[in-house]
């Protein structure tokens, strides 16, 4: 069990009380920390998503139920009402990953839509979701504001999200860059006005991505003086045009696996031939396992 590591590595530097057997090794026990962590390594189901769709070469709405883990930030508006901010990805039944730059605001997000597929209840969504408040949010210790390096975050929820719902469950995440497509799909509920402004669509929206070539997307930015990091990639529509969308970026695996592989960062104004930036999850793993430790422990 992998991160066992983690939790003798915080043991050692006192950073928690103990730690405890949570695993036999037939009689012998394995000493790690009896703590529910993010999913990485596929079994027979735990990484299955509901029905894959085929996806066109533009932006569609997504079928109900078709992204069970992803995740409306919700924010205190006037007159005690919710506004959505932003979008985040399930990775554990009471852990939500979020770019750093969402929830780095002068307000604070304040509950989580689990489930839905709309955000206002639309007739059409038979969605069985909930909202769940939050009890704290740690950001990368190493998040940059100014060139988004670490844009990542994670939002402890104060209770686990309904459990075996077909319409809620957790995301896989990629560990290596090994056998990755470079085809992906990103999806949320960020949208484009008319004057080409983002805002926050009712309904959720999905929409193609293919990874730039990393070398070629550091020249590209580097003329605007900013730094493309290694735990970074960059990605386009397969029409040639940057994407118009802000969420988790997935891949789907030929025996019907679905895997986070990164979040959106951030990019130039929608629709030009320019690639976006995106935050790449498998490189933060340590991270997230130490983190959730930490939140099992202090909070």
């Amino acid at each position: 069990m992998k991160h066992c590591e983690y939790a003798k590595k915080l043991f050692a530097e006192q950073r928690i009380s103990e730690i405890k057997p949570c695993d036999f090794d037939g009689d012998a026990p394995v000493v790690c920390c009896p703590v529910t962590l993010p999913p990485s390594e596929p079994t027979s189901s735990n990484c299955k998503t509901n029905k894959v769709y085929s996806n066109s070469n533009s932006k569609r709405p997504a079928n109900v139920g078709e992204y069970p883990f992803l995740a409306a930030i919700g924010f205190e508006g006037s007159e005690n009402s919710i506004k959505y901010r932003c979008s985040g990805t399930l990775i554990a039944d009471d852990l939500v990953l979020v770019p750093a730059h969402c929830v780095i605001r002068s307000s604070l997000p304040v509950t989580v839509k689990l489930g839905m597929t709309s955000l206002n209840n639309d007739p059409k969504d038979h969605s069985e979701g909930e909202d769940v408040t939050i009890q704290n949010i740690i950001h990368h210790p190493d998040y940059k504001r100014q060139n988004h390096q670490n844009d990542i975050a994670l939002i402890k929820l104060n209770r686990i999200a309904t459990p075996n719902s077909k319409y809620i469950k957790p995301i896989c995440l990629s560990s290596s860059d090994e056998d990755i497509p470079k085809k992906f799909t990103i999806t949320g509920f960020m949208a484009v006005d008319d004057n080409n402004r983002k805002i926050i669509s009712n309904w959720t929206l999905t929409e193609p991505v293919e990874e730039y070539l990393f070398q070629k997307c550091k020249e590209l930015y580097k003329e605007s003086d900013r730094i493309i990091f290694e735990t970074q990639f960059c990605g386009l529509n397969p029409n040639g045009t940057n994407i118009c969308q802000s969420g988790p970026v997935i891949y789907h695996t030929s025996d019907g696996n679905t895997f986070l592989y990164g979040m959106a960062s951030y990019g130039r104004e929608c629709g030009v031939n320019y690639p976006d930036v995106y935050t790449k999850i498998n490189q933060y793993i340590d991270w997230i396992y130490a983190e959730v430790l930490n939140f099992q422990y202090f909070l």
